[in-house]
């Protein structure tokens, strides 16, 4: 027995014109697309140790130390961790008890490494 399959017409346009393109140019699908601040290579540094010694569950280690250090009330290492939570993820980082009332400038610049 014979199958056919007719697939139905595409709804999709196609080619778009090389205008629409220049003048349109497509976006980025980055979360981080709205950060300019310049990050300190001591915090890159400890955040790519950070996600060498974790992996992919590095953002939610550090969000679990910013959040220990928060309640216990260590702002100096609440900052710390937050900022390298949000290094490693925005998104993971939003869920820091505190975090929405500290913003990235006051984070620490000039630290040394921290594991």
């Amino acid at each position: 027995m014979t199958i056919r399959f007719a697939a139905p017409p595409s709804r999709m346009p196609g080619p778009l014109p090389k205008e629409r393109i220049r003048l349109h140019p497509p976006q980025a699908n980055n979360d981080n697309a709205a950060s300019t601040a310049i990050t300190p290579d001591g915090l890159l540094r400890a955040a790519l140790r950070h996600f060498n010694a974790h992996g992919l569950a590095a953002a939610h280690h550090a969000r679990d130390n910013a959040a220990q250090a928060f309640f216990d009330g260590n702002r100096e290492s609440y900052r710390w961790w937050l900022q390298i939570c949000r290094l490693l993820d925005r998104k993971v980082a939003e869920d820091i008890p505190g975090a929405a009332f500290c913003d990235e400038e006051t984070a620490p610049k000039g630290r040394s490494e921290r594991k």
